[in-house]
């Protein structure tokens, strides 16, 4: 079921694409742009989408369609299109930005519309890096654009934060996406609607891709689901569980985060359920009962733990010191 062909993204993302390009094309030396959203993807596509609007010769390649340009920029290979994609989590080194950011910025460029550069999950830059960075921020070069890609702004230097224009990726809100969902596209299954935004929060590329794959909603569903019995169950079960969360952790960061953060943003749900008794909520009914046993206050605890786990992995700490950490405060 091809529901969509990145249309929602399109549709969320427009404003936010419009602002970017507005702040880079009517400047002889632009200031460098700060991309922060929840979801790597829709960091990773804003970034991209970016590049092609201003690299490509025409205004923007249909999305079936891309020109050599665009194609080039999606795989990663324009060679005017430098991009640092630290998607495993390292620190991203002094040397990485030398060599493939401040180097590059001094050599000519094969594109008329000059080049760009990215760096994604920015926050993970060690303090010389950004450093090496924020000197370049200080003398830019005319036709060069920088862009800076992270779900954790909170961990961006506010020396690099004033000298960037800061754009967030918007999530779609429950009315606006139903809107959407049910009049501009004409999806008329309500509840498959309901149900995505549920787990989603409107996020716009997440979204997009559970409308458009069934199955791989009901498998996000349930991870959902199972990190919610592993946060609810014996301190026993928890620890036999481990080595999987351990491994989650280790090598999909990104989807431990929004697991969490979509696990955060129902409990809160499950605080306001239980003291409106809203009892149509149908989609709260196996986390109400997952959860019966742990009162509001024990709810805003797990939050609270939830939220230290981030801290803790951009500290450093031992990853398995981590995963021990939130089975024991739980």
């Amino acid at each position: 079921m091809n529901i969509l062909s990145f249309q929602l993204f399109n549709e969320g993302a427009k404003i936010i694409l419009d602002d970017i390009l507005l702040s880079i094309q009517y400047k002889s030396i632009p200031k460098p742009v700060l991309i922060a959203g929840v979801n790597n993807e829709s960091i990773n596509a804003v970034v991209k989408t970016t590049a092609k609007n201003l690299l490509c010769n025409k205004q923007i390649c249909d999305y079936l369609s891309k020109c050599n340009v665009c194609s080039q920029i999606e795989s990663e290979s324009y060679p005017d299109f430098y991009i640092i994609d630290n998607d495993l989590g390292n620190n991203i080194k002094s040397e990485e930005i030398q060599e493939s950011i401040i180097a590059k910025s001094y050599t000519t460029s094969t594109n008329n519309n000059g080049k760009v550069f990215a760096i994604l999950n920015a926050h993970t830059m060690t303090s010389q890096a950004m450093n090496n960075l924020l000197k370049l921020f200080e003398e830019p070069f005319s036709g060069n654009v920088y862009i800076l890609g992270t779900n954790n702004i909170n961990r961006i230097p506010k020396t690099i934060l004033s000298r960037c224009e800061i754009f967030t990726i918007p999530s779609l809100s429950y009315e606006n996406f139903i809107d959407i969902c049910t009049k501009k596209f004409k999806i008329d299954d309500l509840n498959f609607v309901n149900e995505i935004w549920f787990f989603t929060r409107g996020e716009i590329l997440l979204s997009e891709s559970m409308l458009n794959d069934p199955d791989k909603f009901e498998e996000y569903k349930s991870e959902i689901k199972n990190f919610f019995n592993f946060i609810s169950c014996p301190i026993y079960k928890k620890i036999e569980l481990s080595d999987y969360y351990l491994d989650v952790f280790k090598n999909d960061f990104s989807k431990f985060l929004y697991v969490s953060e979509i696990t955060k943003y129902i409990i809160r749900d499950l605080i306001l359920y239980r003291n409106t008794n809203h009892s149509d909520n149908n989609l709260l009914t196996f986390y109400a009962k997952t959860l019966a046993d742990k009162d509001d206050s024990k709810c805003l605890d797990i939050i609270k733990t939830l939220d230290e786990v981030s801290n803790y992995y951009y500290k450093n700490v031992n990853r398995t010191l981590v995963i021990d950490n939130l089975i024991y405060s739980l």
